[in-house]
């Protein structure tokens, strides 16, 4: 039975704002939370705390900022089932790693496991916690034995933890001063609890003789001992309990029973072995009842550790581990440390691709400052970190500098990863691909929870620095992060882009079902803003599917971009440098947009072959970019659908920008901007045009210089017939038409205007002739196609409430770049 975190009563204690709008009947706490407080770091229950998750988990935090899911939703997709930090008092890896027997389970969620099993079996939870100093406690006891309150007695450890001797903290967390102390507690026999430094014993409380008196050294201030709290001077030592390497393996933690002074041993008093190696000590700091020592060499997961301690004299130093009585604490012969990292350190020049294999889920690869080389492909199946040492994460330099041999993919990410893949902090410089998700075809299928992609750079990839390769349909990516990074595709010649190499920054494609998020990131094309085919094709090319692929068995329509949860993509403050040979950005070959969104996109300093910053083509249906934003003067590309769709017509509003908006096959709509619009037609646009099948044009605004072209075909105006007659038009020298009294319908005034074209053009006719009039609150647009009577070459365009003034059309270099309107 699955186990849920959430705890309706205690939600609404901490929330008295949920708590009124439950007792109004408004909603249930449960919905509340669903749907509000998970995003507001509001916590489900006391076992839960969405800020200490996130500090303790730097992937999912960025992760979460990207808007990706929250903390609760992260935990209940990947973080159970992950070795993860979940709460002060609960780390799943340390519980794996203390039980070999569920490490070597490939898959278990660990946290299902601990409370359906692991509270009964009486488990090591591996953070100086075992369940088997609860056996004695009735409230623990009364909890374990109703499942329906089995999150009573995790709430049961939350509350005694603290207070256990061997109790280890997470790195830079301490219990809060006002900690309640849990004076009930039954202890098993001769388990005394103690009282950490941080927390204050309340004016007045008794310790029952459960506890060690605070007056001995143990901790805690205030309030008063129990029974053995007597007596003259503290003459008790402080006693060695426990040794752990910390969660990054920099730094070794020795555990005594007590608070322990500030002036302590120096670091040569220390011995420490590591697969016994000496590994010299480099500092050494105390912090409540720990001393830290800070090592030379950072232990990797699976290394064989001890330490030893040399105490200067039988008597009391002044340069000793001593409490703040001065008493000294005992000399320590080499005693076994708990090594419980996850972290696997690779020194400069190391092997990478080892340490990668030798990787478990969850583990971190941490790579030293320096040069690194990667020869041949790095193929990763889990779901690891690979994290580059660097000084200063603020600025865009990374300490970690990867050189990947020519034609390599550096790292690519293949098969099935339930987890997170993240890479921060790396410069990779070189290969063909720098990050690579390969689920190009069968057997190469790959479905990968998530990757994340973050502080660093990538530098002359022949084919791309990132690139999502989801080109099969079986092949999937739950969620993509891309925060500040850097792609620099600006050398020349770095590829041929030919069909089968085409540089660019980032490539994704086949990408649905998925939400990526990619923010603050700089992409370079050619630096001199050249765009031959020596520079990049894209900055960013989103191909939902192969031109191929659309109209049979594998996409149809493509793929699509509609829920904002689970299939999404946000570009955020992207920016577009120097020379493209196609667009900086193209999207291609969707079904549908509805979520895809932009913002703060910058082409100022970038040049396209194609004409146009961004350039979205084969979407079939419709999509409104109108919310979308960029800097001042970007030119943007907006298409309708693919040949191959199924044919539709579309809906396709413009932005506040230069837009190109081109509708393609089917009856569309083309919304345009405040910016300068050209609307695209051509001969094959609509079929045969009638009263009820014809484009149209909304948000014509006289003055902005919008554009109707038709493509290669020169428009012209055929103007002549003094008077209508029934049947024919009139036709002006502007183009605009009027009509006989008895042609007063939209369909006789179309056939009407067709009639005089056919019969006024040269000789033999060319296509292009144009004629414009008014019906109703809207003028229409009628293009010939020189062909006697309506068919299907022909277009009628509507122009939504354009009210026409007799100077009609302004024809130029064969396009209409003006329609004269009545104020």
């Amino acid at each position: 039975m699955a186990v849920d975190l959430f705890n309706e009563q205690w939600y609404l204690d901490q929330n008295p704002d949920v708590a009124a709008a439950v007792a109004a009947g408004l909603t249930t706490a449960y919905q509340h939370f669903m749907a509000y407080g998970q995003y507001e770091s509001r916590a489900p229950s006391a076992l839960f705390d969405p800020t200490f998750y996130l500090d303790q988990n730097p992937d999912v935090a960025a992760a979460v900022a990207a808007g990706l899911a929250s903390a609760y939703e992260h935990f209940l997709l990947y973080g159970q089932s992950e070795p993860r930090t979940i709460s002060p008092f609960i780390d799943l890896a340390a519980y794996a790693n203390a039980n070999p027997d569920l490490a070597a389970v490939e898959g278990l969620n660990l946290y299902q496991h601990l409370v359906t099993y692991g509270l009964h079996e009486n488990r090591d939870l591996g953070n100086g916690i075992t369940l088997g100093q609860f056996a004695n406690d009735p409230v623990f006891n009364a909890a374990l034995a109703d499942p329906d309150h089995i999150l009573e007695a995790l709430a049961r450890i939350a509350e005694v933890a603290p207070f256990l001797p061997d109790f280890q903290p997470p790195e830079g967390w301490t219990p809060p001063a006002d900690t309640p102390i849990p004076t009930d507690f039954v202890p098993p026999e001769g388990l005394l609890l103690v009282v950490p430094p941080s927390v204050t014993v309340p004016e007045g409380t008794e310790l029952p003789d459960t506890f060690k008196p605070v007056d001995s050294g143990s901790g805690g201030t205030g309030g008063t001992g129990g029974s053995g709290g007597g007596g003259g001077g503290d003459t008790v030592a402080p006693v060695f309990q426990s040794a752990a390497i910390n969660t990054d393996g920099s730094k070794l933690i020795m555990t005594y029973d007590g608070a322990l002074s500030g002036t302590t041993a120096a670091t040569t008093a220390f011995t420490v072995k590591v697969d016994d190696a000496d590994n010299a000590v480099t500092a050494v700091t105390i912090d409540g009842s720990t001393v830290q020592l800070t090592l030379t060499t950072p232990v990797s997961k699976g290394q064989a550790v001890t330490v030893a301690y040399d105490d200067p004299s039988t008597g009391n130093d002044s340069h000793a581990i001593q409490d703040a009585a001065g008493n000294d604490a005992a000399t320590l012969a080499a005693t076994a440390v708990t090594n419980g990292t996850t972290y696997i350190h690779v020194a400069a020049g190391g092997d990478i691709k080892a340490a990668i294999a030798a990787a478990a889920d969850g583990d971190t690869i941490y790579l030293a400052k320096g040069t690194h080389n990667i020869p041949e492909e790095i193929s990763i199946t889990k779901a690891i970190s690979i994290v580059g040492a660097d000084d200063d994460t603020s600025d865009t330099a990374q300490d970690v500098v990867i050189n990947t041999a020519a034609g390599v993919r550096a790292f690519v990410v293949n098969g099935t990863v339930t987890g997170t893949v993240s890479i921060t902090g790396i410069q990779v410089t070189g290969g063909s691909e720098a990050v690579t998700i390969d689920g190009s075809t069968l057997p190469l299928q790959a479905n990968v929870g998530s990757l994340v992609v973050t502080n660093s750079t990538f530098i002359s990839q022949t084919n791309g620095g990132l690139v999502i390769g989801l080109n099969h349909k079986d092949s999937s990516l739950g969620n993509l992060f891309i925060d500040k990074v850097i792609f620099d595709q600006s050398a020349t010649g770095l590829s041929q882009n030919t069909d089968a190499s085409h540089a660019a920054g980032i490539m994704m494609f086949g990408f649905d079902g998925g939400k990526a998020s990619i923010s603050n990131v700089t992409i370079k094309g050619l630096a001199d803003k050249g765009t031959t085919n020596a520079s990049p094709w894209y900055g960013i090319q989103i191909q939902g599917a192969q031109n191929s692929e659309l109209g049979g068995g594998v996409w149809v329509n493509g793929p699509e971009l509609n829920n904002a949860e689970n299939s999404a993509i946000a570009l955020n403050n992207v920016t577009l440098e120097g020379g493209f040979s196609k667009n900086a950005v193209a999207v291609f070959n969707y079904e549908n947009i509805d979520h895809l969104s932009i913002t703060d996109m910058a082409f100022t300093d970038s040049a396209s072959g194609w004409g146009t910053g961004l350039n979205v083509d084969g979407i079939m249906d419709n999509y409104d970019a109108s919310a979308w934003t960029f800097s001042a003067g970007a030119k943007i590309a907006l298409q309708g659908n693919a040949t191959a769709h199924t044919v539709t017509g579309s809906t396709i509003t413009g932005t506040d920008f230069d837009d190109t908006i081109v509708g393609k096959t089917g009856m569309d709509t083309l919304i345009g901007g405040a910016g300068q619009n050209t609307f695209v037609f051509s001969n094959t646009s609509t079929g045969t045009p009638s009263d009820t099948n014809f484009d149209t044009i909304e948000h014509w605004i006289a003055g902005t210089n919008n554009i109707i072209d038709f493509g290669a075909t020169t428009l012209v105006i055929h103007h002549g017939g003094s008077s209508a007659v029934a049947g024919k038009a009139s036709i002006s020298n502007t183009g605009v038409a009027t009509f006989h009294a008895d042609d007063d319908t939209l369909a006789e005034q179309l056939t009407a205007v067709e009639a005089a074209i056919s019969a006024i053009g040269s000789s033999p006719p060319t296509a292009g002739g144009v004629a414009i009039w008014q019906n109703g609150g809207d003028a229409y647009l009628f293009i010939s196609d020189a062909d006697s009577g309506l068919t299907a070459t022909d277009v009628l365009i509507k122009l939504t409430g354009v009210y026409l003034s007799n100077d009609g059309l302004t024809i130029t270099a064969g396009d209409i770049t003006g329609i004269a309107m009545t104020a």
